[in-house]
Protein backbone atom coordinates (compact mmCIF):
# COMPACT_ATOMS: atom_id res chain seq x y z
CA UNK A 1 0.00 0.00 0.00
CA UNK A 2 1.25 3.41 -1.38
CA UNK A 3 1.77 5.94 1.95
CA UNK A 4 1.05 9.59 1.36
CA UNK A 5 2.39 12.14 4.06
CA UNK A 6 0.98 15.21 4.26
CA UNK A 7 1.15 18.44 6.35
CA UNK A 8 -1.73 21.01 6.60
CA UNK A 9 -0.62 24.40 5.28
CA UNK A 10 -3.62 25.86 5.19
CA UNK A 11 -6.87 25.59 7.01
CA UNK A 12 -10.19 26.05 5.08
CA UNK A 13 -14.01 25.31 5.87
CA UNK A 14 -16.38 26.36 3.44
CA UNK A 15 -20.27 26.03 3.86
CA UNK A 16 -23.28 26.38 1.24
CA UNK A 17 -26.27 26.55 2.86
CA UNK A 18 -28.51 26.80 -0.54
CA UNK A 19 -26.70 23.34 -1.55
CA UNK A 20 -25.78 21.65 2.24
CA UNK A 21 -22.90 21.09 1.32
CA UNK A 22 -19.52 21.62 2.81
CA UNK A 23 -15.63 21.62 1.86
CA UNK A 24 -12.54 21.40 3.90
CA UNK A 25 -9.17 22.48 2.36
CA UNK A 26 -5.81 21.67 3.90
CA UNK A 27 -4.04 23.02 0.79
CA UNK A 28 -2.66 19.22 -0.24
CA UNK A 29 -5.72 17.58 0.70
CA UNK A 30 -8.90 18.72 0.05
CA UNK A 31 -12.59 17.14 1.31
CA UNK A 32 -15.67 17.21 -0.05
CA UNK A 33 -19.32 16.30 1.38
CA UNK A 34 -20.92 13.77 -1.13
CA UNK A 35 -24.25 11.73 -0.53
CA UNK A 36 -23.62 12.28 3.08
CA UNK A 37 -20.23 11.42 3.03
CA UNK A 38 -17.02 13.35 3.19
CA UNK A 39 -14.58 12.05 0.10
CA UNK A 40 -11.27 12.88 -0.88
CA UNK A 41 -10.60 15.00 -3.88
CA UNK A 42 -7.79 13.19 -6.30
CA UNK A 43 -7.87 16.32 -8.58
CA UNK A 44 -8.85 19.47 -6.15
CA UNK A 45 -7.74 22.32 -8.36
CA UNK A 46 -9.43 20.76 -11.25
CA UNK A 47 -12.89 18.97 -11.91
CA UNK A 48 -13.88 17.47 -8.80
CA UNK A 49 -13.23 13.84 -8.82
CA UNK A 50 -14.06 12.32 -5.34
CA UNK A 51 -13.04 8.88 -3.77
CA UNK A 52 -14.01 7.13 -0.63
CA UNK A 53 -11.88 7.41 2.66
CA UNK A 54 -12.25 5.16 5.45
CA UNK A 55 -10.26 3.01 8.57
CA UNK A 56 -9.84 7.19 9.64
CA UNK A 57 -7.60 7.53 12.84
CA UNK A 58 -6.93 10.75 15.03
CA UNK A 59 -4.05 11.06 17.50
CA UNK A 60 -2.34 14.11 18.63
CA UNK A 61 0.23 15.06 15.96
CA UNK A 62 -2.11 13.74 12.78
CA UNK A 63 -4.77 11.46 11.54
CA UNK A 64 -5.13 8.55 9.03
CA UNK A 65 -7.42 7.09 6.75
CA UNK A 66 -7.21 4.85 4.08
CA UNK A 67 -8.82 5.37 0.29
CA UNK A 68 -8.45 3.95 -2.97
CA UNK A 69 -6.60 7.13 -4.12
CA UNK A 70 -6.13 7.41 -7.89
CA UNK A 71 -6.90 4.03 -8.70
CA UNK A 72 -3.86 2.18 -6.10
CA UNK A 73 -4.56 1.48 -2.43
CA UNK A 74 -3.27 4.58 -0.49
CA UNK A 75 -2.72 5.69 3.88
CA UNK A 76 -2.54 9.02 3.99
CA UNK A 77 -1.01 10.78 7.17
CA UNK A 78 -1.65 13.96 7.43
CA UNK A 79 0.06 16.53 10.13
CA UNK A 80 -2.21 18.90 11.86
CA UNK A 81 1.40 21.40 11.61
CA UNK A 82 0.75 24.74 13.74
CA UNK A 83 -3.27 23.88 12.97
CA UNK A 84 -3.82 22.29 16.00
CA UNK A 85 -7.56 22.64 15.82
CA UNK A 86 -7.29 20.67 13.04
CA UNK A 87 -7.82 17.35 15.46
CA UNK A 88 -11.28 19.23 15.86
CA UNK A 89 -11.68 19.22 12.32
CA UNK A 90 -10.66 15.39 11.90
CA UNK A 91 -13.21 14.36 14.54
CA UNK A 92 -16.00 16.22 12.59
CA UNK A 93 -14.84 14.09 9.22
CA UNK A 94 -14.92 11.45 11.27
CA UNK A 95 -18.40 11.78 13.30
CA UNK A 96 -20.17 12.87 9.49
CA UNK A 97 -18.92 9.83 7.94
CA UNK A 98 -19.88 6.92 10.77
CA UNK A 99 -22.85 9.13 11.61
CA UNK A 100 -24.04 11.20 9.00
CA UNK A 101 -25.16 14.88 9.01
CA UNK A 102 -28.10 17.35 8.99
CA UNK A 103 -28.11 20.60 7.68
CA UNK A 104 -30.69 23.36 7.80
CA UNK A 105 -30.92 25.44 4.57
CA UNK A 106 -31.04 28.03 6.45
CA UNK A 107 -28.25 28.05 8.36
CA UNK A 108 -25.45 30.66 7.66
CA UNK A 109 -23.47 30.09 4.91
CA UNK A 110 -19.32 30.52 5.60
CA UNK A 111 -16.21 30.63 3.89
CA UNK A 112 -12.94 30.41 6.19
CA UNK A 113 -9.74 30.24 5.56
CA UNK A 114 -6.51 30.63 7.97
CA UNK A 115 -3.12 31.02 6.71
CA UNK A 116 -0.02 31.29 9.21
CA UNK A 117 -0.44 34.68 9.07
CA UNK A 118 -3.44 35.99 7.24
CA UNK A 119 -7.27 35.17 7.73
CA UNK A 120 -10.23 35.67 5.56
CA UNK A 121 -14.06 35.19 6.84
CA UNK A 122 -17.29 35.77 4.66
CA UNK A 123 -20.75 34.84 6.05
CA UNK A 124 -23.99 35.23 4.17
CA UNK A 125 -27.33 35.10 5.86
CA UNK A 126 -29.71 33.20 3.91
CA UNK A 127 -32.83 34.46 5.54
CA UNK A 128 -32.42 38.46 4.89
CA UNK A 129 -29.38 38.41 2.20
CA UNK A 130 -26.66 39.86 4.69
CA UNK A 131 -23.43 39.72 3.45
CA UNK A 132 -19.69 40.66 5.35
CA UNK A 133 -16.71 39.53 4.71
CA UNK A 134 -13.68 40.12 7.32
CA UNK A 135 -9.91 40.14 6.17
CA UNK A 136 -6.53 40.05 8.23
CA UNK A 137 -3.68 40.19 5.50
CA UNK A 138 -0.01 41.69 5.34
CA UNK A 139 -2.08 44.86 3.65
CA UNK A 140 -5.00 45.50 5.39
CA UNK A 141 -6.89 44.38 8.35
CA UNK A 142 -10.35 45.48 7.36
CA UNK A 143 -14.47 44.56 7.08
CA UNK A 144 -16.71 44.83 3.82
CA UNK A 145 -20.70 44.86 4.29
CA UNK A 146 -21.09 43.76 0.80
CA UNK A 147 -24.81 43.39 1.41
CA UNK A 148 -27.35 45.24 1.66
CA UNK A 149 -26.47 48.18 -0.58
CA UNK A 150 -24.88 50.17 -0.49
CA UNK A 151 -21.70 48.44 0.62
CA UNK A 152 -19.38 49.61 2.79
CA UNK A 153 -16.07 48.95 4.18
CA UNK A 154 -13.60 49.85 6.80
CA UNK A 155 -10.47 49.51 8.13
CA UNK A 156 -10.66 47.10 11.83
CA UNK A 157 -9.66 48.42 14.93
CA UNK A 158 -10.88 45.69 17.00
CA UNK A 159 -12.89 42.36 16.47
CA UNK A 160 -13.54 39.88 19.07
CA UNK A 161 -15.93 36.84 19.18
CA UNK A 162 -17.92 35.18 21.91
CA UNK A 163 -21.49 33.81 23.05
CA UNK A 164 -21.76 33.25 18.78
CA UNK A 165 -21.33 36.65 18.41
CA UNK A 166 -18.78 38.71 16.08
CA UNK A 167 -18.56 41.97 17.63
CA UNK A 168 -16.39 44.57 14.96
CA UNK A 169 -15.26 47.84 15.74
CA UNK A 170 -14.14 49.81 12.68
CA UNK A 171 -11.78 52.82 12.39
CA UNK A 172 -11.87 55.57 9.75
CA UNK A 173 -14.18 56.42 6.38
CA UNK A 174 -16.22 54.72 4.37
CA UNK A 175 -13.64 53.41 1.96
CA UNK A 176 -16.19 52.43 -0.75
CA UNK A 177 -17.53 56.05 -1.00
CA UNK A 178 -15.92 58.78 0.01
CA UNK A 179 -18.65 61.02 0.40
CA UNK A 180 -20.65 58.36 3.39
CA UNK A 181 -19.81 60.38 6.31
CA UNK A 182 -20.17 57.70 8.58
CA UNK A 183 -16.83 56.97 10.87
CA UNK A 184 -15.68 54.40 13.54
CA UNK A 185 -18.41 52.04 12.53
CA UNK A 186 -19.78 49.53 14.74
CA UNK A 187 -21.12 46.07 13.36
CA UNK A 188 -22.21 42.64 14.90
CA UNK A 189 -23.15 39.44 14.06
CA UNK A 190 -25.06 36.41 16.05
CA UNK A 191 -23.94 33.28 14.11
CA UNK A 192 -27.14 30.74 12.86
CA UNK A 193 -25.58 27.93 12.60
CA UNK A 194 -25.31 24.40 14.84
CA UNK A 195 -23.92 20.80 14.14
CA UNK A 196 -22.96 17.69 15.82
CA UNK A 197 -20.73 16.45 17.38
CA UNK A 198 -19.28 20.27 17.65
CA UNK A 199 -20.46 23.82 16.30
CA UNK A 200 -17.96 23.98 13.16
CA UNK A 201 -18.27 27.96 12.89
CA UNK A 202 -18.18 28.48 16.37
CA UNK A 203 -15.35 26.49 16.83
CA UNK A 204 -13.19 28.22 13.74
CA UNK A 205 -14.49 31.60 14.88
CA UNK A 206 -12.90 31.07 17.99
CA UNK A 207 -9.51 29.99 16.41
CA UNK A 208 -9.63 32.92 14.29
CA UNK A 209 -10.69 35.79 16.50
CA UNK A 210 -10.14 34.71 20.18
CA UNK A 211 -7.48 32.40 20.13
CA UNK A 212 -4.68 33.36 17.08
CA UNK A 213 -6.60 37.09 16.91
CA UNK A 214 -2.82 38.53 17.92
CA UNK A 215 -1.26 36.44 15.03
CA UNK A 216 -3.84 37.58 12.54
CA UNK A 217 -4.50 41.41 13.80
CA UNK A 218 -0.58 42.96 12.53
CA UNK A 219 -1.00 46.36 13.00
CA UNK A 220 0.30 48.24 9.29
CA UNK A 221 1.96 51.57 9.38
CA UNK A 222 0.46 52.32 6.13
CA UNK A 223 -3.61 51.77 7.74
CA UNK A 224 -4.47 54.83 6.71
CA UNK A 225 -7.40 56.10 4.43
CA UNK A 226 -5.69 55.23 1.36
CA UNK A 227 -8.52 54.34 -1.04
CA UNK A 228 -6.62 53.40 -4.12
CA UNK A 229 -4.37 50.31 -2.52
CA UNK A 230 -6.93 49.32 -0.12
CA UNK A 231 -9.82 48.73 -3.22
CA UNK A 232 -6.91 47.38 -5.59
CA UNK A 233 -6.08 44.94 -2.57
CA UNK A 234 -9.66 44.02 -1.71
CA UNK A 235 -11.02 43.38 -4.41
CA UNK A 236 -9.23 39.86 -5.24
CA UNK A 237 -10.92 38.77 -1.83
CA UNK A 238 -14.41 40.50 -2.61
CA UNK A 239 -14.61 39.03 -6.07
CA UNK A 240 -15.05 35.68 -6.32
CA UNK A 241 -17.96 36.14 -3.77
CA UNK A 242 -19.82 39.53 -5.78
CA UNK A 243 -19.90 37.33 -8.40
CA UNK A 244 -21.06 33.94 -7.09
CA UNK A 245 -23.99 36.43 -5.51
CA UNK A 246 -24.70 37.31 -9.22
CA UNK A 247 -24.98 34.66 -10.17
CA UNK A 248 -27.28 32.98 -7.67
CA UNK A 249 -29.45 36.20 -7.10
CA UNK A 250 -30.13 37.07 -10.83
Amino acid sequence: MKVIKKKISVLGVKYDSQWRSIDINFGSVVFHLFKGQIMIDETPYYDEHLVPIKNLTINEKFFSFDSFYKKQDTHFEVYYSYFDIAILIAKYIKYINEYGVVFDNEYDSFDFLAEKKELHISLRNESTGEYIVIGYNKYRNYFSLVYPEPGKEFLIDNCTYGNNTIHIKCKGHNLWDENDLITDYIYQWKINFDSKPINILDVLLDFGLVKNISIYSQQHSDNKNDDNSVIGTISWFILPFLLKDYYIHR
